[in-house]
């Protein structure tokens, strides 16, 4: 899958995702139930397939994700196949209103194209006044559009 088509399906997702449950930022309800149903919708673009799609995943292999700081990591999803490095493909981060300096680390790390997790596709979603916007991040950096 091209970065193009990993890009089209989360957002395609989330169009799905607003005309559907937007009622769940109208309810300000916490941020997993937001990420829940994101996941379900991407699901369609991915299935059938050889990639999972988790919410909050900790693990990298057995272990805890490390992340910046030495902390534990968990994404709020990610697209990927469990216990495998080679077939890493998006690892999302949602806020539903600001922005989260840790998250974007996060998604950072977790896209370096010399790092541990190497995810093709990384993306941090956030819904100011309602309205999704999106930062891509690929190898490691944020794409400037």
């Amino acid at each position: 899958m091209t970065t193009k088509h990993l890009k089209e399906s989360v957002e395609k997702s989330i169009k799905l995702f607003v005309k559907k449950d937007f009622d769940l930022l109208e309810l300000k309800v916490y941020e997993p139930a937001v990420s829940h149903r994101i996941a379900f919708y991407l699901e369609k673009y991915f299935f059938p397939s050889n990639v999972n799609i988790d919410c909050e995943y900790d693990k990298y292999f057995d272990q805890e994700k490390p992340g910046p700081n030495g902390k534990s990591m968990r994404p709020d999803i990610v697209v990927h196949t469990r216990n495998s490095q080679g077939n890493n493909k998006i690892a999302i981060e949602i806020k539903k209103e600001r922005n989260n300096k840790y998250d974007i680390e996060k998604l950072k790390i977790l896209t370096a194209s010399n790092g541990l997790y190497r995810y093709d596709l990384g993306v941090f979603i956030n819904f100011p006044n309602s309205e999704a916007k999106y930062k891509w991040f690929v190898d490691g950096k944020e794409e400037l559009l």
